[in-house]
């Protein structure tokens, strides 16, 4: 062993990081057992001691533990180089070839396995303990194994026995313990992810359409001390911009699509908060995973179960091969006087410790140890003697207890996935028309007539939000004036097809400004406060009034939407410009030609009519109807209907209704003849042929009737 790498670790005892210290004690006394027997080792050895029992008391509990131990191991070492040294200079003294510090290795482990709810509540809690004891030895087995443990939550017993473990061998006890979280769990771990951080609640709603800035916010609190934290989240699809804004502890870290947070050597009580931000570009539906979130973190201070195994010698013993007795000396000038000592033989390859040790009788107490008698492998120890008086061979009573070397090691690692936060989506969608009590869509309206005109809204809740409250802002432009409210008509249709007429109060209407000026703009609002759960539709029908509309304007009403969400969130807001309805102004102004012509006919008493109607004005007529009346003593013989156009003359197979009827007291029939579309400058010429009932009958002229509808 080079003294140089020694002097390395000596170094790194006065470091200021704990973490040095720590690997300096733990280093230093293995160090030392490797020295020879030389006194340039065993100064070596005397100037390790003198740094470990400087770092007893060290603020560093575990750096002060660790030095303890070291220091008594180093110190037997020390006293063993010594023996060595002076039996190679002519001192006998009993020495074993194998020397080890320890006959026993307890090792404890505990590991939690599970899940932290987004409410901070653990689920699915999978815990594991696992106690081995390991025989270190080659050749000695150890039996009459004793030790005692502090049980904590865990299921072991306050006491264990073993009867014996060979050389080589190990025992082993699984069993398992409760972690109910809170103060009970290690450590306590949140996620908080807030897409409206402006507000004091959280939120957990996108907007569509919007560039969401969002607040990630990691906080834990220890409720032990802990070697390591390590928390890794990957970060979900489309959130960018991502940046770490502070962080209280540890040392965090960023790349393309993951955060990773490395904290270590956490002390009981301490917390810590990261905090980022990032946005998200919301521009679908669809409910967004904001990506796993693992946090692993483990000690070797103390077990989560809070068991702890007995430290104290007493409460962890056991033996292996060695023997004692006692040898008594009669004096020789004084017969029944004899001098006594106690032998301790050590035939084992394990250092022994005799921890207690009494010599008595009936009457007297002859001897006792003050302090632990350690007694090294291959060698035999022997008190001081003490005088007793028998006239016989004298027996003493033997009280001896002893535990050989172990060492203690716990480990504690946990693995926690946080359940993921789910971000959920908000939108609505609407459309507004005008159309006639057909469905039909109204595209035009006449000019300086005041007409209502019949409008339907339409909105639905395509999110996966509610909301409470919709304010809806309709444009109504000069030359039109708002809806009555008795006109207005507001259904709720909710997601299972179930409708609902809306009463006061659960909408409002009103308008600005409040007149009936036809030649300003004005706004109408409705207030609906029925809430709209998704899939919701609200249907609204009313009807604002066209007042003097202009000739050839178009005339376009635009509609802003806001709904209020029952989360806390911004508004959804809609506005229908693009998608305005329009309404042409067309200036009708009819001109029309309608005559009727009576010739006498071929025969007495027949007469040949001919109607005439022609449009002369500036648009095509829709639905134009033709009547005609004959009187009861004529019939009727032949028709003949046609319609010229653009210069062309076509026949048309047309016949028209006969409709008994009397007008201006005279019975007949009235005829009717409709026509879906008269275009502009097409003339209609009707030909029929009347006869008389009698002979005789004459139809006057003055009883010539044709009327347009």
């Amino acid at each position: 062993m080079s003294f140089r790498e020694i002097d390395t670790y000596i170094s790194l005892s006065k470091s200021d990081d704990k973490k040095d210290r720590r690997n300096a004690t733990n280093t230093l006394p293995n160090l030392v057992e490797d020295l020879d027997s030389s006194s340039e080792s065993v100064d070596k050895a005397e100037g390790v001691l003198k740094v470990l029992e400087n770092l007893e008391n060290d603020q560093d509990a575990r750096t002060a533990k660790n030095a303890r131990n070291g220091s008594e191991k180093v110190r037997n070492h020390i006293e063993r180089m010594k023996r060595t040294e002076e039996s190679d200079s002519g001192t006998t003294r009993a020495s074993s070839s194998v020397e080890i510090s320890s006959a026993l290795s307890y090792e404890v482990k505990e590991s939690v396995r599970g899940t932290i709810s987004y409410e901070g509540e653990l689920k699915d809690i999978e815990t594991s303990g696992s106690l081995v004891i390991r025989n270190l030895g080659s050749v000695d087995r150890v039996f009459d194994i004793n030790f005692a443990f502090e049980k904590g939550s865990s299921d072991l017993e306050e006491q264990y026995h073993i009867n014996e473990i060979q050389p080589g061998e190990s025992w082993k006890k699984d069993y398992s313990y409760s972690w109910e979280g809170g103060e009970s769990s290690p450590l306590n771990f949140r996620e908080t992810i807030d897409t409206f951080p402006d507000t004091e609640e959280s939120s957990n709603v996108l907007v569509f359409g919007r560039v969401m800035q969002t607040l990630l916010k990691y906080h834990f609190e220890s409720n032990k001390n802990l070697d390591k934290i390590k928390m890794t989240k990957n970060l979900p699809s489309g959130f960018s911009d991502v940046t770490i804004q502070s962080s209280s502890a540890g040392t965090p870290s960023l790349t393309d699509d993951t955060i990773e947070w490395d904290l270590t050597n956490v002390k009981e009580g301490e917390t810590g908060e990261l905090v980022l931000t990032g946005s998200f570009d919301v521009n679908n539906l669809e409910e967004i995973s904001t990506g796993n979130v693992e946090v692993v973190f483990d000690s070797s201070d103390q077990l989560f179960s809070s068991a702890q195994l007995n430290e104290e010698d007493d409460k962890r013993t056991g033996s292996t091969r060695s023997n004692y007795y006692v040898e008594s000396t009669e004096r020789e000038e004084q017969p029944d006087y004899w001098d006594s000592k106690f032998f301790y033989n050590n035939k084992s390859e394990f250092s022994i410790k005799i921890l207690a040790l009494k010599i008595y009788d009936d009457d007297n107490e002859y001897y006792q140890i003050s302090e632990p008698i350690i007694i090294e492998s291959g060698s035999e120890w022997e008190s001081e003697s003490w005088e007793s008086f028998s006239g016989t061979q004298p027996t003493f009573a033997k009280d001896v207890q002893i535990s050989i070397g172990s060492g203690v090691s716990i480990n504690s690692e946990a693995s926690l996935a946080l359940e993921e936060t789910k971000l959920v989506v908000a939108n609505i969608e609407g459309d507004k028309k005008y159309v006639d009590a057909d469905g039909e869509e109204i595209t035009v309206v006449r000019s300086f007539r005041e007409t209502e005109v019949p409008a339907y809204l339409y909105i639905k809740n395509i999110g996966a939000v509610e909301y409470d409250k919709l304010e809806i802002l309709d444009t109504v432009p000069a030359h039109f004036l708002p809806t009555n409210e008795e006109s207005i008509s507001i259904t709720y249709i909710d997601p299972d097809g179930n409708e609902e007429e809306l009463v006061d109060p659960q909408f409002e209407f009103s308008y600005e400004p409040m007149d009936d000026n036809p030649d300003v703009e004005h706004v109408g609002k409705f207030l609906i406060t029925k809430n709209c759960a998704p899939e919701g539709v609200f249907k609204i029908n009313y009807s604002p009034r066209a007042v003097k509309p202009q000739p050839d304007f178009e005339y376009v009403s635009t509609t802003k939407i806001e709904a209020t969400l029952v989360e806390q969130a911004p508004p959804l807001e809609l506005e229908l410009v693009d998608t305005a309805p329009k309404l042409t102004v067309i200036h009708e102004r009819r001109k029309l030609s309608v005559g009727k012509t009576v010739l006498p006919g071929s025969s007495k008493a027949e007469y040949e009519i001919i109607l005439h109607f022609k449009n002369r004005g500036s648009h095509d007529l829709k639905d134009v109807v033709l009547k005609d009346f004959i009187p009861d003593d004529f019939n009727r013989s032949t028709e003949e209907i046609t319609i010229e156009s653009d210069g062309e003359k076509n026949s048309l197979d047309l016949e028209a209704s006969v409709t008994p009827a009397t007008i201006q007291d005279e019975a007949g029939d009235l005829l009717e003849w409709i026509f879906e579309e008269v275009k502009k400058d097409s003339e209609l010429v009707i030909i029929y042929t009347i006869s008389g009932k009698d002979p005789d009958d004459v139809y006057r002229a003055s009883r010539a009737q044709i009327t347009v509808a």
